[in-house]
């Protein structure tokens, strides 16, 4: 529910400067796009240490990544601050999911943790500089979501800590085609904090890493 009222609340605040001027510039106003690529997700491994003492129990868990294709929908509003320096404003959201499975070494019998990421979403703001009428080169710095869940191959019961908020940082280029239409290029990266998974008897501590490469097309209203 929260993520719901953030990217509304986003998209209306973005949109609604595009009732109150006519816009000058190709990269001033409200766009809609939609990327896809190739995505990594990598989750660290970590020593198992024992719930009540604290001790290393002489297991861990594996690290372990998942490659897929993204589906990321955006929604921006671009604000012309000056002939050349464009400032956008956006919200993002990620309908892919990717699961990581990591093993246990030393587990007896064996064991595993698959960790799935969901509902990623991304509220940033993006200065460029024109390089042409039709072309913005830009960075990213934005605040990432996702949603996690956690589960164990011998069915033991998880309490997931894992951390799902970050701080993001892309780079992008874009190019319209003609008033209305833009292709673009983008590389997103996004780090998401440690946090405890919990056994019954054990837990560690993972974070997760993200790096996503996009193309796509849009169009400016």
């Amino acid at each position: 529910m929260k993520l719901k009222l953030a990217l509304v609340f986003a998209a209306a605040t973005i949109s609604a400067p595009a009732f109150c001027a006519q816009p000058t510039d190709k990269f001033e106003g409200v766009a809609v796009q939609f990327g896809t690529g190739y995505q990594q997700n990598k989750m660290g491994g970590g020593t198992l240490f024992l719930n009540n003492t604290g001790a290393n129990s002489g297991a861990s868990i594996a690290s372990g990544d998942n490659n897929k294709v993204p589906a990321v929908v955006e929604i921006s509003y671009g604000l012309k601050m000056s002939p050349q320096f464009i400032l956008g404003l956006g919200a993002s959201y990620d309908f892919s999911s990717a699961s990581i499975v990591g093993n246990c070494v030393g587990c007896a019998p064996a064991a595993a943790i698959t960790t799935k990421i969901q509902n990623r979403y991304n509220i940033y703001f993006a200065p460029g500089v024109k390089t042409s009428e039709d072309g913005l080169a830009y960075v990213k710095l934005g605040y990432s979501g996702i949603s996690t869940s956690v589960a164990a191959s011998d069915g033991s019961a998880l309490t997931n800590g894992l951390n799902n908020h970050a701080v993001s940082y892309g780079v992008g280029y874009k190019q319209f085609f003609n008033s209305n239409i833009y292709g673009f290029a983008e590389m997103n990266y996004a780090k998401h904090n440690s946090g405890n998974i919990t056994g019954p008897t054990v837990y560690y501590s993972s974070d997760i890493k993200s790096t996503s490469y996009l193309l796509g097309v849009g169009y400016k209203f």
